[in-house]
């Protein structure tokens, strides 16, 4: 759900920069590089700023209505003790997975908001698309692994979930670092040839 929040925050962000306001920028700027660049930057910026509170969010709550434990709690952490997986290391994986993500499902839509000139269809596609990839699980467990949302959660892997096979956090990691550096690429290609002015 907290995907779909963070999909419309940011889904006015290239097209206001590069159609509304692009001649005014790119004259301070000087480059449509530097533009998509700062673009980049800028919805990284996003990014940090949405997990940053998305996290004081779950602390201040989890402190707020459960009492703190400095010992591990059996429940939450019994797959990963069998597997000897350290507490640290999975919130370390969850948090680098989530602001992969994010990057991920931003580009996309950035990309796409360019690209068709339109934030809505951009949105809508986007919503779909994770929609689609909330219910794959019930769809078809192999589909999991193929979907960009699912990568930032945890619980859909083989660490957590022996159901789905070889998906592990390594494969996360490569297909949003995949799909990051080729919707810069895609972006960067299509703005050198956009009409802004």
């Amino acid at each position: 759900m907290l995907q779909f929040v963070f999909l419309y925050l940011l889904a006015d962000v290239s097209f206001s920069s590069f159609f509304e306001k692009g001649t005014l920028i790119l004259l301070r700027i000087g480059s449509r590089g530097k533009l998509w660049g700062a673009l980049i930057g800028k919805v990284i910026l996003n990014i940090l700023l949405f997990l940053f509170i998305q996290i004081l969010t779950v602390v201040l709550l989890g402190i707020f209505f459960f009492p703190i434990r400095f010992s591990n709690n059996i429940l939450a952490t019994s797959r990963l003790l069998r597997l000897n997986i350290n507490n640290l290391y999975a919130v370390f994986c969850m948090l680098l997975l989530l602001f992969l993500t994010y990057t991920t499902l931003a580009l996309i839509q950035n990309t796409m908001s360019i690209i068709f000139k339109s934030p809505i269809i951009s949105l809508l596609f986007c919503c779909i698309l994770q929609f689609f990839t909330l219910n794959s699980g019930k769809i078809n467990v192999s589909l999991m692994k193929w979907l960009p949302g699912n990568q930032s959660i945890i619980v859909r892997h083989t660490l957590i979930n022996p159901d789905v096979v070889n998906f592990n956090i390594s494969w996360s990691v490569f297909y949003n670092l995949f799909f990051i550096v080729a919707l810069i690429i895609i972006g960067f290609l299509y703005i050198d040839k956009l009409d802004i002015i």
